[in-house]
């Protein structure tokens, strides 16, 4: 019974081995060769209904075999559909959104189940890295490429105050901003500082040789300009020094006709040469400067021209100076009506403080007389007008007197009584009309007789003037 059932425990054996996939399932099959019974039990296993029905029960290799995959190809197409290097489609693997950057600015790369999907983005603007600042355009993302375009809010910035940052359809340009203080001083010579730099005028750079402006140095130095603008013109710039004449703030040369010292006097008229040998004159003019200029022994209030003018007018110090005309006497006919004019030349550079005049007329009928004082400036002054004293027959005018600071008007109650031997007011003030006008040219006393049958004489006609 034994060896009857050999033959089926081999074949299920075989069946179970090849069943489960095993290597060595063909090879438990060989000891069936060496078995000399192996002819009668194959005819046995042929002779069974199952093993005959169904060859593979026989053959290791048939059907179930060939439905069962080598163990070493299976192995292998496990490791490929699981490794991370490449798809069944060829895009990369990935496991997350970093492994699928692709280094181009205009695509979204992602990771999606395994697999890197680049989208390409549009109408949306490039990565910062791809922007340039200040060059008037933008870097957008046109399907998927960048694509330059113009952007007029990109200004090219300079850093420079004076210029404008401009972009005009895509195009950068810096033009000048025109503000005050970014253009050049135009006018060197209103005392502004048009270009809101710090330095107005002759101060500022940029009128170098405008308007009579020398950098700050004043080199010409007898124009009347003030050319560095400093404050201090001509002489009175110690950068004239020794420049037309310059001699710092002090007149030394007493001949030259200049005012060396720009202090408004020349030569004799200036304080610091009136001692000087060379302006020692015939007739003292300088009436409170203690100094005898005419060299005669006499000083100040002892001179002619000056005792009546310290009397008259309290003036400053060296401001006091007294003239007389050299153009009298002159007669004064009976004849008709007639018009007297004297004359007194005036230089002294100076402006009028106050001013006094002394007149000394013989007439027979005072109030025939109209007199009157001419400045300089042509402009007159009323001394006295058809004033004769009661009945207006008074004589004379003895040495009168007029100045802003006499007790009274000629002609007035107490004041009208001929021949006016003392001190008045004129008839209009000097002052203010008078001051601050210029003491140089012709001062002028006109002497007016309206009326014929009376004359007389004009003798004495002098003028003080006390300077600013």
């Amino acid at each position: 019974m034994a060896d009857l059932r050999q033959p089926d425990r081999l074949t299920l054996c075989v069946a179970l081995c090849c069943g489960l996939g095993l290597a060595a399932c063909s090879d438990d099959t060989e000891p069936a060769d060496t078995d000399p019974d192996s002819s009668s039990s194959a005819d046995s296993a042929s002779s069974d209904p199952d093993t005959t029905d169904d060859p593979s029960a026989t053959d290791p290799t048939s059907a179930d075999s060939s439905s069962s995959s080598d163990p070493t190809d299976a192995s292998s197409s496990d490791a490929t559909s699981s490794g991370s290097e490449s798809s069944s489609e060829g895009d990369p693997a990935c496991d997350d959104d970093a492994q699928c950057d692709d280094a181009e600015p205009c695509t979204e790369d992602r990771c999606v189940e395994g697999t890197c999907v680049s989208t390409d983005l549009d109408g949306v603007a490039a990565p910062e890295s791809e922007q340039v600042a200040g060059d008037c355009t933008v870097v957008s993302c046109v399907a998927g490429s960048p694509s330059p375009g113009p952007d007029d809010a990109d200004v090219p910035i300079d850093g420079d105050d004076c210029t404008d940052d401009v972009c005009t359809d895509g195009v950068p340009s810096n033009p000048p901003s025109g503000l005050p203080m970014c253009v050049p001083e135009a006018i060197c010579d209103d005392g502004l500082d048009d270009d809101l730099d710090g330095a107005a005028d002759c101060l500022d750079t940029d009128c170098d040789g405008v308007g009579g402006c020398e950098l700050g140095t004043e080199l010409t130095c007898d124009d009347g300009l003030d050319n560095d603008a400093d404050d201090a013109a001509d002489c009175l710039d110690t950068d004239c020094d020794g420049i037309a004449g310059c001699e710092l703030g002090s007149e030394l040369s007493c001949g030259d006709g200049l005012d060396n010292d720009a202090d408004g006097a020349a030569d004799c008229f200036d304080f610091d040469c009136i001692a000087g040998p060379a302006c020692v004159v015939t007739e003292e003019i300088a009436c409170n400067d203690g100094i005898d200029n005419d060299d005669d022994g006499l000083l100040d209030g002892a001179e002619a021209n000056c005792g009546w003018v310290n009397v008259a007018m309290p003036c400053a110090a060296g401001h006091a100076f007294g003239f007389a005309a050299t153009d009298v006497p002159q007669a004064i006919s009976s004849v008709g009506s007639s018009v007297h004019d004297s004359y007194i030349p005036v230089v002294l550079g100076a402006t009028v403080a106050a001013v006094a005049v002394r007149i000394d007329i013989a007439h027979t009928y005072d109030s025939d007389l109209d007199i009157q004082l001419f400045s300089p400036s042509a402009t007159s002054r009323d001394l006295s007008m058809d004033n004769g004293g009661p009945g207006g027959s008074g004589d004379n005018f003895t040495f009168t007197v007029f100045t802003d600071s006499g007790p009274g008007v000629i002609g007035n109650g107490g004041f009208d009584n001929p021949p006016y031997a003392g001190t008045y007011q004129p008839e209009q003030p000097f002052a203010p009309t008078l001051v601050g006008q210029t003491t140089d040219g012709e001062w002028n006393l006109r002497v007016t007789d309206q009326y014929n049958l009376d004359g007389g004489s004009l003798n004495v006609f002098q003028l003080g003037v006390c300077t600013q």
